[in-house]
C-alpha cells in the first residue's frame, strides 16, 4: 500500500468514527491493527495529514510512535467533497477483469463497491434487460465492447464512443446505466 492509499484509508477511518461518536479520537496503535500496516508505516503518514490539518494528533510519549488521532473539520469537509477528495487521494485501479461481470484489483486498496454501486451487478442487469429486447445480441456485444474497454490499462475512448453512439441510436435506455458505472468506477459524479 502506498502513502496516498495510506493516508486515504486513515482519513476514511476517522471520518467513520466521527461520524458514529462526534470528538472520537482513536489511537495510532488501533489504527495500524485496523489497516494492517505498521507504526513506521503510519507514522509519516499522520505526520503529513497533520501538517495539511486534516487530522488532530497529539503525540504520547512512549519508546515507538504512538498518537491520539481525530477529524478535523477540513478533513471532513476533504471526504464529503468526493470529487476534491478522490483527486486528493486517487484510488489507482490496475485490473479489472471481465467475464460477465467486473472484478477490481487495486494494489491491495479495499475499493467498497457497494458504497456507490455494484459494478458488476450493474452490467449483469443490464444484460438482463438486454435478453428481452429485439436486437439483444447487437446491444450486448456493444455493452461488452465498452465494459472490456475500461477494463483495459489503456483506454481506447473511441472505441466506447463508437458503441455508445450505436447505443444511443438503438438501445438508448442503456445509456444512463453505462454513465452511472463509467462515473462511478473513476470515482466521479453526475453534477445536479
Amino acid at each position: 500500500m502506498n502513502n496516498i492509499e495510506i493516508r486515504r484509508r486513515i482519513l476514511e477511518k476517522l471520518y467513520n468514527a466521527e461520524q458514529k461518536k462526534p470528538d472520537n479520537i482513536i489511537p495510532s496503535d488501533k489504527l495500524c491493527q485496523e489497516l494492517g500496516i505498521s507504526n513506521e508505516d503510519i507514522g509519516s503518514n499522520i505526520k503529513y495529514l497533520h501538517q495539511k490539518h486534516f487530522i488532530e494528533a497529539h503525540q504520547l510519549a512512549t519508546r515507538h510512535y504512538s498518537a491520539l488521532l481525530n477529524i478535523t473539520h477540513d478533513g471532513i469537509d476533504i471526504i464529503e467533497d468526493e470529487n476534491e477528495f478522490n483527486r486528493k487521494f486517487p484510488i489507482k485501479i490496475t485490473n479489472i477483469q471481465n467475464s460477465n461481470g467486473v472484478v477490481i484489483d487495486s494494489n491491495n486498496v479495499r475499493v467498497d463497491i457497494n458504497q456507490s454501486i455494484n459494478i458488476q451487478n450493474s452490467f449483469n442487469k443490464l444484460y438482463e434487460e438486454c435478453e428481452a429486447k429485439d436486437g439483444s445480441e447487437e446491444i450486448i456485444s456493444r455493452i461488452k465492447a465498452i465494459e472490456n474497454e475500461i477494463g483495459k490499462d489503456t483506454v481506447n475512448t473511441d472505441k466506447i464512443k463508437e458503441s455508445t453512439n450505436w447505443l444511443n441510436r438503438n438501445a438508448s435506455w442503456t445509456i444512463f446505466p453505462i454513465i452511472q458505472i463509467i462515473l462511478n468506477l473513476y470515482g466521479l459524479t453526475l453534477p445536479r
